[in-house]
């Protein structure tokens, strides 16, 4: 049998020393596992509202802008689809034979352009934001020479969060 030296004995002491403590650390810890469940609510949809604000007169071929004040009360941002514009019936003034054959004729084709140029036509949740679109006018009848209308619309968007 060898006999043992200083430093033999010494690195023989520490290696015991870090397996015991190795042996001793894996004997107490468990394993321990678990399930569990969640729940969650989605988020109501509320309705877009918009003013619009066409920047100076119209008629055919004008190319102008319109500015959309667009309120999101909804807890997300909307992404507001500039294809999406559908004019309702338009109200004409002054009231009179022209403003009838005004509001008759005047179709979805005056306007026929609108693209957003002023940031992405992102509205932030539960906020006001102005999209600026191009406008683009083509049909307008002869009798809406004069006149002012107001044209109420329908007009979408998707969730962008």
């Amino acid at each position: 049998m060898r006999k043992m030296t200083k430093r033999s004995a010494i690195v023989t002491g520490v290696a015991v020393a870090a397996l015991g403590i190795g042996a001793t650390a894996w004997a107490a810890s468990w394993l321990v596992t678990g399930s569990g469940s969640g729940t969650a609510s989605a988020a109501k949809i509320e309705k877009l509202e918009a003013t619009a604000k066409v920047n100076g007169n119209v008629f055919p071929g004008a190319k102008t802008t319109i500015t959309l004040t667009v309120n999101n009360k909804n807890e997300f941002p909307v992404q507001i689809d500039p294809t999406s514009f559908v004019p309702k019936p338009v109200k004409v003034t002054p009231a009179g034979a022209e403003a009838t054959t005004c509001a008759n004729n005047l179709k979805p084709s005056a306007i026929t352009d609108l693209k957003i140029i002023k940031g992405d036509g992102k509205v932030p949740a539960k906020s006001k934001a102005e999209v600026t679109a191009d406008l683009l006018i083509g049909d307008l009848p002869q009798e809406c020479a004069g006149k002012s209308f107001e044209l109420d619309y329908d007009f979408s968007g998707t969730s962008a969060a």
